[in-house]
């Protein structure tokens, strides 16, 4: 009779705590599961989103974030490395400008007129032209760059800044949202590397 009440009173009390215990964790895993699927989705969505908007207002695509204050610290090396780079002040004038919208005033997708702006400021020959395919213009094709080298790109151009990323780091205009910034760039999608004389 002990027994029976043992079984009947603590075993029961014992397997609905456990009951409890196993529906609470899966209630858990469930919620966790749901917002992880919900945010993945949505970020997707607006992956999707802004690839499809930057593709049709800016002419090309590339997975790129915004410059941010954080991305100094690092990016130092790649900075140190800039200071010593044999056209530094090319860099050192875009640098200027890292995380600032259109700089330019230009009414269309203003990656060029961004290339142009700099080397203007510096001293260097200039493209007078707004596609990024006319900078390939502007000085002799090089196999091996350097910070401060132009780098275009099929439908996009952007100064070299060293390597790194997807491929190598490109600090241009009408990146990150149509803003300056340092971004990763494929090797597949260079058409040149330039020298600015």
């Amino acid at each position: 009779m002990k027994v029976a009440r043992t079984f009947s009173g603590e075993f029961w009390r014992g397997l609905l705590a456990v009951l409890a215990l196993l529906a609470f964790c899966f209630f858990v895993l469930s919620n966790a599961k749901a917002a992880e699927a919900h945010e993945v989705s949505h970020g997707w969505r607006q992956h999707r989103h802004y690839h499809h908007v930057h593709h049709t207002r800016h002419h090309h695509r590339v997975s790129h974030r915004r410059w941010r204050v954080k991305d100094a610290r690092k990016y130092r090396a790649i900075f140190e490395e800039w200071d010593s780079a044999p056209r530094s002040n090319i860099l050192a004038d875009a640098r200027r400008y890292l995380g600032m919208g259109n700089v330019t005033n230009s009414h269309r997708a203003w990656c060029a007129d961004f290339v142009n702006f700099i080397l203007r400021k510096t001293g260097h020959v200039t493209s007078g032209s707004g596609l990024a395919a006319s900078l390939v213009r502007v000085g002799r094709r090089v196999s091996h760059p350097e910070p401060g080298d132009i780098a275009v790109l099929r439908g996009h151009v952007t100064f070299f800044a060293g390597w790194g990323g997807r491929g190598f780091l490109g600090l241009g205009g009408n990146q990150g949202g149509g803003r300056v910034t340092l971004s990763s760039y494929p090797l597949s999608r260079v058409v040149a590397f330039v020298r600015p004389r």
